[in-house]
């Protein structure tokens, strides 16, 4: 069986399992899924002692991997689940209000994920001689829409999160600054692929929060027709690099804030 082919079936049937299921975790450690009906698995579980949920959702051509949720539904969910410490909103739609909600109502909060994704396009490639061939093939991107607005409201009067994860989003220098306004506990963030950030934004957040230990602020390629690739990513100079460096903060590279969806080409990753 060609190798292609292979890893196509298995991606299928892992959208397919994927499809199904918004992962928990309980304060106990303990892992659990909920159904497409928006119905816990375990009714025995009390939202309450969930301290980690993953809404992510992934849209490509021809699949999906995740559930969308209104915005009333999102905030139903953060409502719901008051001791959470992981938030995974990747590929959702963010609002004004859904900052406020995650900004008044989870005060535990650590770790958030507001991440785009990309998504692999093989719709005109053939098989010849054994080889799916597509020449035309590249990866496209879905960034994540957050204003400046949004990060005021998420970091107003201080905010106890320490792992941010804005990757593949629109978040821009007055972003930053927004977030560098009240952001004390804020250790480690994400800016992969983010071509509006540019040496000001970086400077400024790292000069207003001490804190900060980790920024990710390199480059993405994604594949283009013919063998070609474009890169995107923050607009920051080798001198800002070398700045962070002698700070002490990690300044690329940073692959374990949010999890991966590296699904062999028909991806919702990097």
């Amino acid at each position: 069986m060609n190798t292609f082919f292979a890893k196509s079936i298995i991606i299928i049937c892992s959208l397919i399992f994927l499809n199904l299921q918004a992962r928990v975790t309980t304060s106990g450690g303990t892992q659990y899924n909920q159904t497409t009906d928006n119905v816990w698995v375990d009714d025995s579980i009390p939202p309450e002692e969930v301290q980690s949920l993953d809404l992510t959702h992934i849209r490509g051509k021809d699949y999906e991997m995740g559930l969308s949720y209104d915005e009333t539904e999102l905030e139903n969910e953060i409502l719901s689940h008051p001791n959470l410490i992981e938030l995974n909103l990747t590929g959702q739609i963010l609002t004004q209000n859904l900052m406020t909600m995650i900004h008044d109502h989870l005060p535990k909060l650590k770790k958030l994920v507001m991440r785009g994704y990309t998504v692999s396009d093989f719709s005109h490639g053939r098989w010849y001689s054994g080889y799916y061939l597509d020449p035309h093939f590249r990866q496209i991107l879905k960034p994540i829409e957050i204003s400046e607005d949004m990060l005021k409201t998420l970091f107003l009067n201080g905010s106890s999160i320490e792992f941010l994860d804005l990757s593949l989003s629109t978040v821009t220098d007055k972003g930053l600054e927004q977030i560098a306004h009240g952001s004390s506990n804020l250790k480690e963030i994400n800016l992969k692929g983010d071509s509006a950030i540019t040496d000001e934004g970086v400077l400024q957040l790292v000069g207003k929060v001490p804190s900060l230990k980790v920024v990710d602020i390199s480059n993405l390629s994604l594949a283009q027709p013919n063998d070609a690739s474009i890169t995107i990513g923050p607009q920051v100079s080798q001198s800002t690099r070398d700045y962070l460096s002698n700070k002490g903060i990690r300044a690329e590279d940073f692959s374990n804030l949010s999890p991966s969806y590296d699904l062999e080409g028909a991806d919702g990753s990097y």
